[in-house]
């Protein structure tokens, strides 16, 4: 905001890196949990790992998205003094 930008443009900015963030590092964990208890000999229920890659990108995405709202609302001078 300080070099310009409007407070829409700094919040489709970080709310996009949150979603990406958010599609990719919630899969993976439920990938990683799914080969630790294949070794372990668990059954592992379809329904579990899709309700909980969804509740991880959920998770993700809000908590990208109340930063980046709060952020889209500094006044210029404010953000750069927090930074």
């Amino acid at each position: 905001m300080a070099v310009g930008a409007r407070p829409r443009a700094v919040l489709q900015q970080v709310l996009l890196e949150a979603i990406v963030l958010s599609i990719v590092a919630g899969p993976a964990g439920v990938i990683a949990g799914i080969v630790k208890l294949t070794r372990d000999s668990c059954d592992v229920d379809r329904r579990t790992v899709v309700s909980n890659s969804d509740g991880a990108c959920s998770v993700g995405i809000f908590f990208g998205w109340y930063p980046a709202f709060r952020a889209s609302r500094l006044e210029p001078i404010e953000a750069i003094r927090s930074f």
